[in-house]
C-alpha cells in the first residue's frame, strides 16, 4: 500500500488544519526550526512524545495516527482500532499473510470522510456509470454531486481522489481502480477548509498538487494561462462544499471567473466534481446573489446522493460482529445511510452485552433525523 513519506504527512496536515511552523511550534513548545525540519525532511527520527501531541493538535483519525506515527517511526499499536473488524479472511487484502496492515472498514470517527478507500462502500454503479464516465475522455465533464449533509459527500470524494494511489490488492475485495485514471492529475480541494478563502493560498496548493513551480508573484492569471497553455494530462478538481466558497468575501468575482475559465478551456483538459448540500439551481442562484460568476457552467451531471442499496448496507455490515436480528433492526432505522449504519454498528459494540443499545442508538441518530426523513420523502 502506497503511503507518504514523514515530511509529506506533516505538511499535508498542517495545511489541512491551516497551522504554520511559528503556531505549530508554540502549541508544541519547540522550536520553530523543529516544526520547519520535520516537514522538509531534516529530522528523520522525531521525539515520538512530540508526534503523539501532533497527531492529538491535527486531530487525526485512528487510521490517519496509525499511518503518521508509523512513518515518524514511532509505531503505537493502541492508535489503530481493530474493535469493529472480524478477523482478517484467510485470503485477501487484509489478511496477515500478505503482510498488509488492516484497515478499519468502518471508521471510529463516524463524522468525518473515509481516509482509506477500503472504507467506502456503495455506490459504484453511480462512479462507474455516471462519475467516472464523465471523465474518461477529453473533453472532460463537470459533475454535481448534491445531497443532505453528512449524507456521504465529502466520503465520495476522498474515495475519487485515493482510488487512484492504490493498487488492488490493497482494496477491498471487489474495488478496483478506474482503468483510465492513473494517467490522470486528481486534486481535492474542501472550501471548508478556510485557509482556502484567501486565493494565495489556494493558488500555491493547486500548483503543488499539478507539479508546478509557484513564486510569490504568482497570481490567477498565471495559474490559468500556465495551466491552459502546459497542462500535459487530464487534471480533475474536485471541489467539496463549495457554497463556503462561493460565500467567502475574499474569493470574489474575479477569482470564480478565472476559475469558470479554465474549467471551459485548458483543452478541455480541466473537469470539475463538485459536492455541495444545495442542488444546482440553487448554487446558480448563491452565485447570483454573491454577484459571482457560476463555475459550473456546462454542467452535464447532476448526481443527488442517497442512501446505500439494501445489499451494499449489508456488505458493510457484514464486516461487524453482529446478530442477524441485530444486523435487521439496523438496516431498518438507518434506512441505507452510511452515517446511521455506523452510528448503530458503534453503539452495539460500545455497548456490548447492554439490553439498551438499541433506545442509546434511536436517541443518538434522532440528531439526523433529516437524513431518513429524506428517504421516506
Amino acid at each position: 500500500m502506497a503511503q507518504n513519506p514523514f515530511p509529506e504527512l506533516v505538511k499535508k496536515y498542517m495545511t489541512r488544519t491551516g497551522l504554520t511552523d511559528t503556531t505549530l511550534s508554540e502549541k508544541l513548545r519547540v522550536k520553530r526550526e523543529t516544526v520547519y525540519r520535520w516537514r522538509t525532511g531534516g529530522i528523520k527520527s522525531p521525539q515520538c512524545e512530540r508526534m503523539m501531541e501532533c497527531a492529538k493538535i491535527f486531530q487525526l483519525n485512528p487510521l490517519e495516527t496509525y499511518e503518521f506515527l508509523t512513518a515518524a517511526g514511532c509505531p503505537n499499536p493502541g492508535a489503530y482500532p481493530t474493535t469493529l473488524i472480524q478477523s482478517p479472511p484467510a485470503k485477501g487484502p487484509f489478511s496477515a499473510q500478505n503482510g498488509l496492515v488492516p484497515v478499519p472498514l468502518v471508521p471510529a470517527s463516524i463524522t468525518r470522510p473515509i481516509s482509506h478507500p477500503a472504507q467506502f462502500f456503495g455506490h459504484q454503479i453511480l462512479l462507474e456509470q455516471r462519475i467516472f464516465k464523465a471523465w474518461q475522455q477529453i473533453p472532460l465533464e463537470h459533475v454535481v454531486i448534491t445531497g443532505p449533509k453528512q449524507s456521504g459527500k465529502s466520503s465520495l470524494l476522498n474515495y475519487v481522489k485515493m482510488i487512484h494511489q492504490y493498487d488492488e490488492p490493497a482494496l477491498r475485495q471487489g474495488q478496483k481502480t478506474p482503468n483510465f485514471s492513473k494517467n490522470y492529475s486528481w486534486v481535492l480541494i474542501d472550501f471548508e477548509n478556510v485557509q482556502f478563502h484567501r486565493p494565495e493560498n489556494l493558488l500555491r496548493f493547486l500548483l503543488k498538487e499539478l507539479g508546478f513551480s509557484y513564486h510569490e508573484n504568482n497570481d490567477l492569471i498565471d495559474l490559468t494561462e500556465r495551466l491552459n497553455e502546459q497542462l500535459q494530462q487530464p487534471t480533475v478538481i474536485l471541489m467539496d462544499n463549495i457554497e463556503s466558497g462561493l460565500c467567502s468575501p475574499e474569493l470574489d468575482d474575479r477569482f470564480w471567473g478565472y476559475l469558470r475559465y479554465l474549467g471551459n478551456h485548458a483543452n478541455g483538459q480541466v473537469g470539475f466534481g463538485v459536492a455541495s448540500r444545495y442542488p444546482l439551481v440553487e448554487l446558480e442562484k448563491l452565485a447570483d446573489e454573491q454577484r459571482k460568476p457560476s463555475p459550473l457552467a456546462n454542467v452535464f451531471s447532476e448526481i443527488e446522493l442517497g442512501p446505500l442499496k439494501e445489499e451494499e448496507a449489508r456488505e458493510l455490515l457484514s464486516y461487524v460482529s453482529i446478530l442477524p436480528a441485530e444486523e435487521e433492526w439496523i438496516l431498518q432505522h438507518s434506512q441505507g445511510w452510511p452515517l446511521l449504519l455506523q452510528a448503530l454498528c458503534q453503539i452495539r459494540l460500545d455497548y456490548e452485552g447492554r439490553p439498551d443499545w438499541q433506545t442509546v442508538g434511536l436517541e443518538k441518530i434522532k440528531y439526523y433525523g433529516y437524513l431518513w426523513q429524506t428517504t421516506t420523502k
